[in-house]
């Protein structure tokens, strides 16, 4: 394989689309020349809702349902996209669910949650899609860390959370290593925080605002240039690496 060879991604599959940064991905990348398997955990007026927006874009869209913390949900949902369309050239998954609390160190379940929902679900699509990407010599991951990622800083109010998020981004730079020679990057995008318009965040991380260099917090649609040229030919040579989308916090 030629590793700097450039190829336009078709097929895309998206997790987490029902709220937050998977569902403004899955908006935004809804072309017709995309062919796009939209991921829900469960199916609800919101994951419906959202499928029926991007076929007014993109013809080729299909919804998936199933709890990816398990293995074979995962599996099962990768190979029905697979049956549905001819191959699945990226994967954009945006599952991880986050946990603020005073209590420290954290409670054991609270760790094991952050744990499930940011790696275990993220290892569980990375094996369940390596196998069609292998086969086609082709393929794009994008997983998501936060801000605080590779700082070198402890975060006690999220301490679950950030060890998690640690673990996810050994995990990736282990699996960029070992696909790449297959023609497939693996690559995390860490935003900074993150406002959304339907949530509303404590006021402690409101205060925040201040520690922040460009004295805003991170909008959605400033992550979806990232995305696309993650996704594109002109990244083809960019595996492992952590893409700090902060506003300068943290530096």
């Amino acid at each position: 394989m030629n590793y700097s060879e450039k190829k336009q991604p078709k097929g895309i599959m998206i997790t987490g689309v029902a709220h937050g940064l998977g569902n403004v991905v899955a908006r935004d990348l809804a072309v017709p020349e995309h062919q796009m398997a939209l991921v829900s955990r469960v199916k609800d007026h919101r994951s419906e809702s959202l499928i029926t927006i991007c076929r007014e874009k993109c013809r080729d869209v299909e919804g998936y349902y199933g709890d990816l913390k398990n293995e074979r949900p995962a599996r099962e949902i990768v190979e029905k996209a697979l049956r549905r369309f001819p191959r699945l050239d990226v994967l954009i998954h945006c599952v991880g669910p986050i946990k603020y609390s005073r209590e420290f160190p954290p409670s054991n379940d609270d760790f094991l949650k952050m744990i499930e929902g940011n790696v275990i679900t993220s290892l569980n699509m990375i094996r369940s899609v390596q196998e069609s990407m292998i086969k086609n010599r082709f393929g794009r991951i994008i997983l998501f860390g936060f801000s605080g990622l590779d700082s070198q800083l402890g975060f006690t109010r999220m301490a679950a959370y950030a060890a998690a998020k640690e673990s996810l981004m050994a995990l990736a730079r282990s699996s960029a290593r070992q696909l790449i020679r297959h023609g497939i990057t693996l690559n995390v995008i860490s935003p900074g925080i993150v406002a959304f318009a339907d949530e509303k965040m404590p006021d402690w991380i409101n205060e925040l605002k201040t520690r922040i260099p460009m004295e805003a917090f991170c909008k959605p649609e400033d992550i979806l240039g990232a995305v696309k040229w993650l996704i594109s030919s002109e990244a083809h040579y960019v595996t492992g690496r952590n893409i700090k989308i902060t506003g300068g916090l943290h530096i």
